[in-house]
């Protein structure tokens, strides 16, 4: 039930945190077992990937594991990329990262994260992943050069420039990824904006199911005045206001995600927010109930009491 709920939670309100974004595309890649497993620097990488569920600690543990690696040690990291030549787990982890990639998507984020705090030595290295061939390591350097440029450490335009300029080379697994991290960047570049505008427009014509919730939810995080012009297209995706069609009993999964994204242009709607806890309380999907209330209880504008969330 536990991983059910994860993968609904993952399904339904993945655009909620850029950095919960980065989710596991593509099948797990057979490195060689050329390395020791075992050395100083694969450690460091096994200790900062056993937090990777902790965003604080693992987020100092990179940090850490970032001073204390020399320059030559920092271009060795990609070794542990893959399966079979991921770090071995340390103790703590023993019991954790079971499923199937689990341990190498941790040990890659792990090191992605120690690049992070070594723009220096590393930026080099996360490009190449960046503007390379899909795969999980593109859309974790993909995350960390747009982290980059948010915060001032490199040159965010040229970096905007540069990503909207591979678009059409990258794969369609990258694509929204590559928005949501994009949205980081604020306050936002014009041509990041329009690009964005663009997307909408394009995805409209191409989908029978209309706008796209991945590409909008990017424009709401960096231009949510922007946003508000396609209030009429989620509606159409919910029927009109909150109601559901004639004979349907509970909402779907793309009614429930435009009412979210809804709530995040309109915080200040009270019948918006009234209807995101109503089908959070009375779906008769325990799981999808379970799942609405964690997703909500990250839109800091819906306060839920006891009474509530019951």
């Amino acid at each position: 039930m536990l991983q059910l709920l994860r993968q609904q939670v993952r399904y339904l309100f993945r655009f909620l945190s850029p950095s919960k974004a980065q989710t596991q595309h593509s099948s797990p890649q057979a490195g060689k077992p050329i390395i020791d497993m075992n050395s100083s620097e694969a450690k460091l990488v096994g200790w900062v990937a056993s937090a990777s569920q902790l965003n604080e600690v693992f987020q100092k543990r990179a940090k850490e594991a970032a001073e204390q690696l020399t320059p030559q040690q920092i271009e060795n990291l990609p070794r542990y990329f893959y399966y079979p030549n991921n770090p071995t787990k340390p103790d703590e982890a023993k019991d954790k990262f079971t499923g199937l990639g689990d341990w190498q998507f941790a040990s890659q984020i792990a090191i992605f994260e120690i690049f992070y705090n070594r723009p220096d030595t590393s930026l080099a290295l996360i490009r190449k992943y960046a503007f390379g061939e899909y795969d999980w390591t593109q859309t974790h350097a993909i995350y960390v050069l747009c982290r980059l440029a948010a915060n001032g450490i490199i040159n965010t335009q040229d970096t905007v420039n540069e990503l909207i300029a591979f678009f059409p080379h990258m794969s369609y697994e990258a694509e929204n990824t590559t928005l949501n991290n994009l949205s980081l960047i604020k306050p936002a570049p014009l041509n990041l904006v329009q690009f964005i505008k663009e997307r909408i427009e394009k995805d409209k014509t191409i989908d029978q199911f209309g706008i796209d919730l991945d590409t909008l939810i990017a424009l709401v995080r960096i231009a949510p005045d922007e946003a508000k012009t396609y209030r009429g297209a989620l509606e159409d995706k919910i029927n009109g206001k909150f109601e559901l069609k004639p004979n349907q009993k509970v909402p779907s999964f793309e009614q429930i995600q435009a009412v979210i994204v809804l709530s995040m242009i309109y915080p200040e709607e009270l019948p918006i927010r009234t209807t995101l806890i109503n089908w959070m309380n009375n779906h008769p999907d325990e799981t999808i109930r379970r799942s609405l209330k964690i997703a909500i209880s990250e839109l800091p504008y819906i306060y839920l009491d006891n009474h509530e969330s019951d």
